[in-house]
This record gives C-alpha cells, structure tokens and sequence, in this order.
C-alpha cells in the first residue's frame, strides 16, 4: 500500500501490540491491491530488485512498471512487501503475534511459502493464514510440502481463512471453498486449524 513494514510510524504500532498481546495480521501474497502511485517516498527497509535489502530514509523510490502495467501489483509486493522484511520486524519485536496472510500465495512460484514456513521454524510468534487457496490443488500442494513436514509447533500457527468475499474470485460459492478444505484436511486438523489456533491467534482462551 506504499509505505515499509518497517516505517517508524508502523514501529510504534507493533510495539503497542507487543506489549498488550494483540494480534496483527499483513497481507502476504504477490496477488491483491497495492498502492496506485509510482514513485513513492519510503522510510524503512525494501527489497530492492538489484540491491536487496535496502533501508531508505525518507527517499522517492520509482517502480519500473506503472500503475496497471503488467506485473504492478507483483512488482510491488515484492519491494515493499517480502516476507524477508517482516523477517527484520519480529527480529525487533520477537513477542509480536504476527500472521502473514495467504501464506505468500504467487501463481509463479513457492519463493515466499518457502521464506515464510522457514521463518515459522525460527519465530513461535509468527502464524500464517490460508485464505484464498480456493483451488483443491493448492490445498493439496500445501498439505504434502508443508503440513506433511511440519512440527507440531508450526501446525498450532497455521489458520484457516476464507477472504470471504474476495474468495468468490475464485469460487463459485462459499459452500465449495469450505468443502476444498474439508477434503484436504482430517476432521481434527480442520478443527485444529479453524478453531483451536485462531482462538491461541486471538487469544480467546477466556471464553472457557
């Protein structure tokens, strides 16, 4: 949307949830909405094409392809938004319940799936979410590359999502985005993953 993970102002916020157990949830995925502008002034870290990881200081920074260009909103998340970046923001604030949406969900690869079941390894803050892996296929990619091979530990920070209703991009109805997972998952992992780790996600433990 135009702005680092890591802007000060941003730094404030998480800072703020670290300390009061709040839960914070990003968008991470190469696909969505991203900010219309093409030169933007960025104050924190970006994942630069050609430099890597750069910190900018309230520097323009001009995108090479133009708003509804071809690629915009994947050029985009991949500057302002790599899983790498809010790698540098749980270094900073390591108590921080932080889940990163669609599980870096790109239809040209698993560069960002890979960043960010790596990082759940390393950080037991970090959750992610599976909203709009609407296809059975993707389920049952995720279910044999990533689950299969999962501690328990990483498996308690996997959410169900639906993106509902952005999901009926992607499927004729609710009914059959609720039905993929259902066919993916056992009747114990689906409830772990829609019911027992978003209640330790929100912390809704209380309600016992």
């Amino acid at each position: 949307n135009g702005y680092s993970p890591t802007d000060p102002d941003m730094l404030k916020i998480y800072e703020y949830c670290s300390a009061n157990n709040l839960p914070v949830t990003a968008h991470c995925s190469h696909v969505g909405f991203a900010s219309f502008e093409n030169t933007i002034k960025i104050n924190g870290l970006i994942n630069d094409p050609e430099k890597g990881l750069i910190e900018l200081k309230k520097e323009n920074y001009s995108f090479s392809i133009p708003f509804l260009g071809k690629d915009w909103v994947e050029e985009r998340a991949s500057v302002l938004n790599d899983p790498i970046i809010w790698e540098e923001v749980l270094e900073r604030f390591p108590n921080l319940k932080l889940n990163l949406a669609h599980f870096g969900k790109w239809d040209k690869g698993t560069i960002w799936q890979d960043k960010i079941f790596n990082m759940m390894k390393t950080y037991p803050n970090l959750y992610t979410d599976l909203s709009c892996y609407a296809e059975i296929e993707l389920l049952d990619a995720f279910k044999e590359n990533y689950w299969k091979n999962a501690s328990d530990s990483v498996r308690k920070r996997v959410l169900y999502g639906s993106d509902y209703y952005l999901n009926l991009v992607f499927s004729d109805s609710f009914k059959e985005y609720l039905e993929n997972f259902k066919k993916v998952f056992t009747p114990e992992e689906f409830n772990q993953i829609s019911i027992i780790n978003p209640r330790r996600f929100l912390d809704l433990d209380f309600l016992n």
